[in-house]
């Protein structure tokens, strides 16, 4: 990239994204600074290169899987820091599942919950889960990519058996990923990571979720303030998202600069805003 003019940012990610194929992470990371350089040089917010100013962003809390008491005191405590949105680990056994559902709800009642079943679950399976947690009187936002990844019959099977919505998440890394997604009728919602696929690639599989009148979703690994940053302007600016699973840096030790650690991401220009501490 040495020499090469960041105004063509888009050339020089292909060919990044083509010399490493599969680095996910750090694709992600050379990625964002490349964007970030292209906006900082031009005092842009990065949001705006994604059609949009910055605005704050308002993330879910992720309960781990713990035992129910546990991930009761998780919620109570997330509540508590002003979180109205909730995600939870699943994916092992459907009622054990259901129990630990119960209990978020049970200490935060206002709160609305999806589930993320990290594809530990066959179709039957959710579909058990799904009557269970009904059966308790619990609504659901979406059940998170119930089956293996490379099952998309089966993910379309679940989305079948359910009134919950499905979201795709491990199947999903590319736009062909989505568009397959869309021509098998397989999910409700797309979830979409820029640690998996980039902020650019994102931005394609946005449009394509648009296209097929499907609901987005954006979530994240366990980046610190810069990837959570660049993950909330493409959020702002596309305008795109339904559902936000934004919480890597808040899940952290330590970050790289100070954050309030609540439910709203304060994003700034220009770039990603982020400038980390020395």
């Amino acid at each position: 990239m040495e020499g090469r003019d960041v105004a063509d940012y888009r050339a020089l990610v292909d060919d990044v994204r083509s010399a490493f194929p599969g680095m996910v992470s750090a694709l992600f990371a050379v990625e964002t600074a490349i964007l970030d350089a292209y906006c900082r040089e031009r005092d842009l917010p990065l949001s705006e290169l994604f059609g949009g100013p910055p605005k704050s962003v308002e993330t879910d809390l992720t309960i781990p899987i713990l035992d129910p008491d546990s991930a009761g005191d998780r919620a109570a405590s997330a509540a508590a820091a002003g979180f109205e949105h909730l995600k939870i680990k699943t994916g092992v056994d459907p009622t054990d599942d259901a129990d630990r559902v119960a209990a978020v709800a049970d200490a935060a009642p206002d709160a609305a919950l999806k589930v993320d079943a990290n594809q530990g679950w066959t179709p039957k399976e959710t579909a058990r889960f799904a009557d269970e947690v009904r059966a308790r009187g619990i609504d659901l936002e979406l059940i998170e990519q119930p089956v293996p990844a490379a099952d998309v019959a089966g993910l379309a099977s679940a989305r079948e058996r359910v009134d919950v919505p499905v979201a795709a998440d491990e199947a999903v890394f590319t736009p062909a990923d989505a568009i397959r997604i869309v021509r098998e009728n397989a999910a409700d919602v797309l979830n979409v990571k820029l640690g998996k696929s980039g902020p650019l690639a994102v931005a394609d599989i946005a449009a394509i979720a648009r296209g097929a009148n499907l609901d987005l979703m954006v979530g994240c690994m366990l980046e610190s303030a810069v990837g959570i940053h660049t993950s909330a302007h493409v959020v702002a600016g596309t305008g795109a998202f339904s559902y936000v699973d934004l919480d890597g840096n808040r899940l952290l030790a330590e970050d790289v600069v100070e954050t309030n650690g609540g439910p709203i991401h304060e994003i700034s220009g220009p770039g990603h805003g982020v400038t980390p501490e020395k």
